[in-house]
């Protein structure tokens, strides 16, 4: 397996032409907007971007897409752009907890499809089935994830700016950098077919990259908080912009937590 290093693989944004909505979303002050499909949005990759990057950066506004997983409550969770290229996020998900008395939330974006807990059938082909629904959507080739990690002191809830901090914890929060964030990225860029002890069929991966708790340059902003939060991300050392629609797991959520930890860990 090749594993790249933090920095290497480094996303530049490409030009390239995008077909415009005719009901233009402004996603600098979207809240709960959601577009029918892509949109270009000439607003927030200035205050995001370097000046050099802005003239070629695509952001993508949220989608509603033909189908919707039972677990995302009735609405696209949002989008992945990366290297000009954009697609539909099939997960985003959300759980909140507390570290030495500082508030943290961890943010699972994917385009596969996941739920908080792990399956629990009694029949144990359906329980089969689900599991290797789960390990295709981690371990398949062209799978990407991102596990976003915010931390904050103080406020009523996660709404407002977050800078971007590589390697971003508790001991980095101070009464004027009160909420940071950092993010891990991981694409699987070639994977094969192969069986296990446990599950018929799953993918082992041949080659991905890894991006681990990057920030430094990036930025995110939280609109909402309430039954779903809702943000936009920007992370320069991985080249990615997302937006997100995420659902609240519990604390104990089964799957969430091995997620969190590596949407890979399931991959053999």
């Amino acid at each position: 397996m090749i594993r790249l290093g933090r920095g290497e693989r480094r996303g530049a944004v490409n030009k390239r032409e995008r077909e415009q909505c005719s009901e233009h979303v402004d996603l600098h002050n979207a809240t709960e907007t959601y577009a029918p499909c892509v949109v270009l949005d000439k607003t927030w990759p200035q205050r995001f971007m370097p000046e050099h990057d802005q003239p070629y950066a695509i952001v993508t506004a949220f989608a509603v897409v033909g189908f919707v997983a039972p677990f995302l409550g009735g609405c696209s969770p949002g989008s992945f752009t990366r290297n000009g290229d954009s697609e539909k996020l099939q997960t985003a998900l959300i759980r909140e907890d507390a570290v030495d008395g500082l508030y943290r939330a961890t943010v699972v974006l994917s385009n596969g499809r996941f739920g908080c807990d792990l399956p629990n059938f009694d029949d144990p082909a359906r329980a089969q089935q689900a599991l290797q629904a789960i390990a295709a959507a981690a371990c398949r080739e062209g799978a990407h994830h991102l596990n976003l990690s915010l931390w904050r002191r103080d406020g009523d809830d996660w709404v407002g700016d977050y800078a971007g901090l590589t390697n971003a914890g508790p001991a980095s929060l101070t009464e004027d950098n009160n909420r940071l964030f950092d993010g891990t990225w991981y694409a699987v860029n070639e994977a094969f077919p192969v069986e296990t002890q446990a599950l018929d069929r799953a993918y082992a991966i041949a080659d991905d990259e890894l991006l681990a708790n990057i920030g430094d340059g990036g930025d995110l902003v939280i609109d909402t908080d309430g039954d779903t939060v809702d943000g936009r991300v920007y992370l320069p050392q991985a080249g990615v912009y997302a937006n997100f629609h995420a659902e609240r797991c519990d604390r104990d959520a089964t799957l969430f937590a091995l997620l969190e930890a590596s949407p890979v860990t399931v991959c053999p």
